[in-house]
């Protein structure tokens, strides 16, 4: 190869110099050669692109939340932190993509990234998984009857009229159950009282 002239060159001309993944492959590129006289000549070149780079993926942690159906589904994109070399269309997949209840607290996924050329990256999240939705509680009135000792006695059964969580409840309290004569009257045999409810993650 080479140019070469009985005088001397002056210029040397590419039509294409600059390729992208678009230019993958064989590209015809012409090359033109002008003397001092203003005398051009042109040749043709095969010029073949590969992409020998490999697919990087970094991952980041993060943190969600259960929702009101017990689960959350994950948005692979969320645990991408940087992507290098992608310069193609790509899919993530990530080894697990739904929590719940069981899955509380720290969760250590496989996300991996998988591009039309048939390249993979893989890496590392860890996904905390919390659990802020209280659960609710209802109650509903009881009249209680003192015993020949002056006492008696409320049970979590009298007062309970349901409960909801988003996941399992776990306990079940009340903040009095001992009544006695002392009780009666003063505010006509009726009580505020308070129903705990606790749900897995120490909601209440």
């Amino acid at each position: 190869g080479g140019s070469s002239d009985n005088c001397s060159i002056v210029s040397r001309t590419l039509n294409t110099s600059t390729f992208s993944v678009e230019n993958l492959g064989e590209n015809l590129v012409e090359l033109t050669v002008e003397d001092e006289a203003g005398n051009r000549a042109m040749c043709t070149a095969r010029i073949t692109i590969q992409d020998t780079l490999s697919l990087i993926a970094t991952c980041k942690d993060t943190l969600v939340y259960l929702g009101i159906d017990g689960q959350v589904i994950l948005d692979a994109n969320l645990l991408i932190d940087a992507l290098t070399h992608a310069f193609y269309p790509y899919e993530l997949i990530l080894d697990k993509d739904t929590l719940s209840c069981d899955d509380f607290g720290e969760n250590s996924l496989l996300l991996t990234v998988s591009d039309t050329t048939g390249r993979t990256a893989t890496c590392m999240s860890s996904v905390r998984l919390q659990d802020t939705l209280k659960p609710e509680a209802l109650c509903k009135n009881v009249t209680l009857y003192l015993d020949t000792t002056g006492t008696t006695n409320l049970s979590i059964s009298d007062i309970n009229a349901g409960y909801t969580d988003n996941c399992s409840v776990v306990s079940l309290n009340i903040d009095r159950s001992v009544f006695t004569c002392e009780d009666v009257g003063t505010h006509t045999g009726i009580w505020f009282l308070y129903f705990f409810v606790f749900g897995f993650s120490g909601n209440g």
